[in-house]
């Protein structure tokens, strides 16, 4: 069982999950927001945040047993269709790929980790690419759970 954080091993898990997943096949994935400033298609993983930890408090000593709470977030990046309903449709599939991944392991057997589940997303289309091309940008959040000893 994780002793500090799952963090770092969750993250990776999504990386991981996210490189073999068919349906991202040719969509550029990384760790963080690719350099390449002309991508039409990528997904990446940004921050972690913590929403709280807590402490079993019936230990007296030694290590206590915590539970700890955090997002992930994903990012969707899509500027590779002709019109932004199907910039939009396209972002869609993307997105619903990733929570496929978690639908079938949430933990993404990751030690430590009770769950993790898409929570809260933010969706931006707009026309500002080369020569008006849509551009749709889906940042949504993964809720984990970990249970650490």
């Amino acid at each position: 069982m994780a002793t500090h954080t799952t963090v770092a091993a969750y993250r990776a898990a999504v990386f991981a999950a996210m490189q073999a997943d068919v349906t991202l096949g040719a969509v550029q994935v990384s760790y963080g927001e690719p350099a390449d400033a002309k991508r039409e298609e990528a997904v990446w993983l940004g921050n972690a945040v913590d929403l709280g930890s807590s402490e079993d408090p019936y230990i007296a000593s030694g290590r206590r047993k915590r539970h700890e709470e955090y997002e992930v977030q994903v990012t969707v990046d899509v500027a590779s269709q002709r019109t932004a309903p199907a910039s939009e449709l396209r972002a869609a599939v993307l997105v619903g790929a990733l929570e496929d991944l978690l639908a079938v392991d949430s933990t993404l057997s990751v030690d430590g980790v009770l769950w993790g589940v898409p929570a809260s997303f933010e969706w931006e289309t707009d026309l500002s690419g080369d020569g008006g091309t849509p551009r749709t940008v889906v940042t949504f959040d993964i809720t984990v759970k970990g249970h650490l000893s």
